[in-house]
Formats: structure tokens, sequence, C-alpha cells
């Protein structure tokens, strides 16, 4: 894992969301065949991404991909208030589960492991300074980076 990491990111990220993506949908499959919606998804995504972290901090790649304390305290950041606010506009009209409690306990799982894995799969790539990652994908990559800071601006 590591010898492709070095030779090219760019690959390892794709190979990892690939993996991801055929492996989770494998794994729906296997939990709807249990009866558990995402039971084994979860703990494929639980598995994914603790492979992940441990081999992130084992190559010292922690502060590279957000692993690292703030330097500044969330209370002072205003930007998170718009969050909770829109996060907060599902439970507005009431609230009602989809799925018993097993079920919803193992989605709500399988989504933090989703956003986890998209994370360091997707966030030094976005976020790069221009020139780090040069190459025939990097373009593509400073065009959405340049698109998400129109929008952010």
């Amino acid at each position: 894992m590591t010898k492709l990491y070095q030779k090219s990111e760019i690959t390892f990220a794709i190979l990892w969301i690939v993996a991801y993506v055929v492996l989770s949908s494998y794994a729906d499959q296997l939990s709807l065949s249990i009866g558990i919606v995402k039971s084994v998804t979860a703990v494929l995504q639980i598995v994914m991404s603790l492979i992940l972290f441990f081999w992130i901090r084992s190559n010292n790649l922690s502060e590279k991909y957000g692993f690292c304390k703030p330097i500044i305290p969330a209370r002072q950041f205003l930007y998170y208030l718009p969050l909770v606010i829109i996060a907060s506009t599902a439970f507005w009209g009431g609230f009602g589960l989809q799925y018993g409690f097993p079920d919803t306990l193992m989605y709500v799982i399988s989504m933090c492991c989703v956003y986890q894995l998209t994370d360091i799969d997707t966030k030094p790539y976005i976020f790069a300074p221009p020139g780090v990652h040069e190459g025939g994908a990097y373009s593509q990559m400073k065009a959405c980076r340049s698109i998400l800071s129109m929008n952010v601006e």
C-alpha cells in the first residue's frame, strides 16, 4: 500500500474509492439478505476506515489528512452555526424512523464511515496548494478546487 501511495497518490485514492464502491455494493446486498440494513456494510466500512487510519498514522501522514488537533478552538468558528441550522432542518417537521433500531444504528454507523472514507480519499487533492500534485489528473482537481473556491468566496 505504501509503495502505491509513494508512486502515485491519486492512483492510490482512486483505487480506494473503487474498492469502497464495489465492496459496499456487495455488502449492501449481503446486508439485505441477512435482514438488517447496512449491517455488513457498516462492518466493512469500519474495517476500511480503521485500515486507512492506522496506515496514515504509521506513515506519519496524520497532519496531511487532518488527524491533528486544530490550532483554534471550534467555539471560535462561526461557520459551524449555519451547518447546525442546516442539519436541524430534517427535524423541523418531526421525524419518523423508516427502519427499526438495529437497521437505523447500522445506517448511522455506515454514514459516519462513508464520510470518513471520502474525506480521507479526497481532501488532500481538493485543498492541495497549486503544484503539489502535478500530472494529468491534477488539472481536473485544480478545476474542481477553483469551482469550490468560487462558491466559498
